[in-house]
């Protein structure tokens, strides 16, 4: 998360927020690792233990304690280097461990379904979602594109989305431009068995295909 309205805490020296009543409300820290080299960024961790390390590529940038931490978040103000941020915590045998890597391009479409197979009730929904995938199969959540689905078969579409508070594209469209890179579409049964065919086309991208039977 980049630094804002933040302090210094004289006793860790962690950034702490101006307002402490703030440090519980909901913000948009970013799930990423993506920054440019050199940059300062604040690192807060959420966990339940009572003390957590962070470590960038394999170094230690040290641990922090539950008693230095007035918000209960621990944080490190750490210079951006690309690679793997790892926290870790609970250390008899029994670690817990949280990574973020650093992603380049995306370069191909995750597309999944949670129902292979649907009940020909005309109720029975699936939900898809596209992901953008960077060349070692991580998702990249810093890039975005347009993406249009094609749908084959006799079912009922019911939208899209991509999660954005600030969305405003109709979600009746079969059209729609990911946030944090992904998106989702629902599509619904009807009473007519049989397999409908969806496909998630990006510009760019080799389209990917979920066949959906109903039955």
């Amino acid at each position: 998360m980049k630094k804002s309205a933040s302090k210094a805490n004289e006793i860790s020296g962690q950034e702490l927020p101006e307002n402490a009543d703030a440090s519980y409300n909901w913000r948009d820290s970013n799930m990423h690792w993506n920054y440019k080299e050199g940059d300062m960024v604040v690192v807060e961790v959420c966990s339940n233990h009572t003390i957590v390390e962070l470590l960038l590529n394999g170094k230690s940038l040290g641990r922090r304690s539950m008693s230095e931490c007035p918000d209960r978040l621990f944080r490190w103000n750490v210079p951006y280097e690309a690679g793997t941020l790892t926290a870790k915590a609970g250390f008899d045998g029994q670690e817990v461990i949280a990574e973020l890597h650093t992603t380049s391009k995306p370069t191909t479409l995750k597309f999944t379904t949670d129902q292979n197979t649907l009940k020909a009730d005309s109720y029975d929904v699936a939900h898809l979602e596209v992901q953008l995938l960077d060349e070692n199969g991580l998702e990249v959540i810093t890039e975005n594109t347009d993406i249009e689905f094609i749908v084959e078969g006799d079912c009922r579409w019911l939208g899209v989305d991509n999660g954005a508070r600030s969305n405003t594209q109709d979600f009746k469209s079969k059209k729609i431009t990911t946030a944090k890179g992904r998106c989702l579409a629902i599509i619904q049964s009807k009473f007519k068995p049989g397999i409908v065919k969806v496909t998630a086309r990006a510009s760019g991208f080799e389209d990917k295909t979920i066949n959906i039977e109903i039955k």
